[in-house]
């Protein structure tokens, strides 16, 4: 059985904000109101949405909970509104709810601090440590986690007015040392007098457990019909050094065989480990947040203080006031490759790593030291033939020393943006500080073949740019679209910059129409051999992709993508004609097309694109825009996990 309902709706006249006005608060919460004017959601002359007086009701909340009002919720804060007295017009009063019990109308102020901590086996807690403004429990005779941590954690000081800003900071800042199976922070009044303004701070975390080990095995087969199995073994300890470091060490091999004619026992394999020093907090001596914050709130507590001994009105907290919360992690690694019938390759590495962050959406991270040193142990005639015939390879598969320096820049939109965005930017600078030293005894810094430990380093310097944006039209369809641009340059003691340093277009990720390193630098076109992609690179990249997305059905997705893209070389090059930066050579963009089915299995995305070549920014022999001779030769088939972008 079927029916069908039509409906006629009439929404009614469309009523707008003739006046606002903020009465009946309190000397704080008026003074708040009054000094953030310019950031209230209700405006004049607006169209009446009850949604803007819940996000004002949230807005009032945030202000008067970071000005020590813990029990202040939105709630508090009530609207009467006249449609009378100018028709079509709402006259709007912004007021605090009468029925406010006591303990919402006045601030409050940090007491003292309980920690209890429990091991991963719920022990009995017998320990008890005293430090000023801070009481710590704990399962044995010592502590398992440092004083320290917790002070640098925890955002609150006693005597200070409560602040929600503080609040998240120090859930966000425990969470974030990642020992703990569960905690919990609360706030509870001192005592249940009628003039109490005291909360003592309580927090209760129990502790992971200290040890995480996971085992990844692998199989790989490639297109020279190499195929072999892979094998990683990890292994951390958490609260390495009752600080909340962790420590990891990790293990990891594969092995490939030749099938075929030309098989033989003597087979590719690679051998590596790392191990890696974790600290959550920044270790640097020239900047210390954690001090950088206690003095910020010890300044805003003199103040409050001082304004309380002079009658004055006290200093209030108009924004949120977010702490830095990062990571430093030291690694060293060490990597043997061996490849049958080429070379067998070693790389000895160090970093120094920090992340940081003061707002969620805007990350950094600054590589400050990174050393690889690269030893080739062994090479065979057939790969000395190849790097003889390939400078760029030559360059980045000899003996040498690559220190470097890079920063980068990611920020995100919120999560509740509907049309989402992503913004990276990298710099990194190789040789540098190592040709400073040299220039410091009177050697030129733009000299040439200069070694360090036996080995020329590196020198060079890399810019990146890229931004992602999805426009949503509806739950089922959406337009992603990706932008890139990059430039590394190579001088002074290099004329290349490292082949894993150089920019490529191609592949799975890229102009999907075309394969992996097949097109570029600029006009630059060979033969296609075994080893043709090797020149296939270049110093300056642009790339610019669309894909529009929409649901199939279930877990099924489909897209419809257009890609364009390509290479170019900044010193030419007479062994690659046509591939020099240039504006003639600039018009040389490749473009693809092509339709891809993503399948979503929550934990991951496989992916499958079928490209169609375009245009190739190489002669063809055809003219016009289309330039591929024969339809089957722009087919390209790629099977990826994950979105490109």
């Amino acid at each position: 059985k079927k029916a069908k309902i039509d409906y006629d709706i009439t929404p009614g006249q469309l009523f707008f904000l003739d006046s606002v006005a903020y009465k009946g608060f309190d000397a704080t919460a008026d003074s708040l109101l009054a000094r953030t004017r310019k950031h209230r959601l209700l405006r004049s002359c607006e169209a009446f949405s009850t949604s803007a007086l819940v996000a004002e009701q949230t807005r009032i909340e945030a202000l008067m909970r970071n000005n020590g009002y813990y029990y202040f919720s939105p709630a508090y804060t009530t609207f009467f509104a006249d449609t009378v007295a100018h028709p079509g017009y709402v006259q709007l009063q912004v007021r605090p709810a009468a029925q406010r019990p006591a303990v919402a109308q006045r601030p409050w102020y940090i007491g003292h601090v309980y920690v209890t901590i429990r091991d991963e086996n719920e022990s009995n807690i017998t320990g008890r440590l005293d430090r000023p403004g801070y009481t710590y429990f704990f399962p044995g005779k010592q502590i398992p986690l440092l004083p320290g941590v917790w002070r640098r954690s925890i955002q609150h000081m006693e005597g200070e007015r409560f602040a929600a800003w503080a609040q998240k900071a120090t859930v966000e800042h425990l969470y974030g040392l990642g020992i703990f199976s569960a905690m919990d922070v609360n706030y509870a009044p001192r005592d249940s007098s009628f003039n109490c303004d005291t909360l003592d701070v309580h927090v209760s975390a129990t502790l992971a457990k200290p040890y995480d080990a996971s085992l990844e095995m692998s199989g790989t087969y490639k297109s020279n019909e190499q195929i072999g199995p892979g094998l990683s073994y990890e292994l951390s300890k958490h609260n390495a050094f009752r600080g909340a470091e962790t420590v990891a060490w990790k293990l990891f091999g594969s092995y490939e065989w030749q099938l075929g004619e030309s098989s033989s026992a003597l087979n590719s394999y690679e051998l590596g480990s790392q191990l890696s020093f974790k600290f959550p907090r920044l270790i640097m001596p020239w900047f210390n947040p954690t001090a950088i914050g206690r003095r910020y709130r010890r300044r805003i507590a003199i103040a409050q203080t001082r304004a309380k001994l002079l009658g004055q009105p006290l200093p209030l907290q108009l924004y949120d006031y977010t702490p830095v919360n990062g990571t430093t992690t030291l690694a060293l690694s060490g990597n043997w490759r061996n490849r049958s019938g080429f070379f067998t390759f070693v790389t000895v590495g160090g970093n120094l790593n920090y992340k940081w962050y003061t707002n969620p959406r805007k990350r950094h991270e600054l590589n400050l030291f990174n050393l690889e040193y690269n030893s080739v142990i062994r090479t065979t005639a057939a790969f000395d033939s190849i790097t003889r015939a390939n400078p760029a390879l030559y360059i980045s598969m000899r003996d040498q020393l690559v220190p470097s320096i890079s920063y980068i820049f990611t920020s995100t939109s919120p999560a509740t943006d509907r049309h989402p965005y992503w913004v990276q930017f990298l710099l990194k600078e190789a040789g540098n500080v190592t040709s400073g030293l040299y220039a410091l005894t009177g050697r030129s810094f733009s000299e040439t073949a200069k070694h360090l430990l036996r080995s020329p380093f590196s020198q060079f310097v890399k810019a990146t740019a890229e931004g992602h944006y999805t426009r949503v039209f509806s739950p089922r369809l959406s337009l992603a679209m990706r932008a890139f641009a990059g430039v590394v340059y190579a001088y002074g003691n290099s004329t290349q910059a490292p082949y894993g340093e150089q920019f490529f277009v191609g592949g799975a990720n890229s102009v999907r129409g075309f394969a992996v390193r097949t097109i570029g630098p600029g006009g630059y076109h060979t033969q296609r051999t075994k080893y043709s992609y090797i020149d296939q690179t270049g110093d300056v990249k642009l790339e610019a992709n669309a894909e529009l997305r929409t649901c199939l059905f279930g877990q099924l997705n489909g897209a419809l993508f257009l890609d364009a893209g390509n290479v170019w070389l900044i010193r030419p090059d007479a062994s690659r004609p046509e591939s020099g930066l240039t504006l003639h050579n600039l018009k040389r963009i490749a473009v693809g097309t092509g339709v891809g089915l993503r399948y979503d299995l929550s934990f991951l995305v496989v992916r499958v694109d079928l490209g169609v070549g375009l245009h190739a920014p190489y002669d063809t022999g055809r003219q016009g825009f289309y330039n591929i001779n024969r339809f089957k030769e722009s087919l390209v088939l790629h099977f990826a996990i994950g979105y490109p972008f």
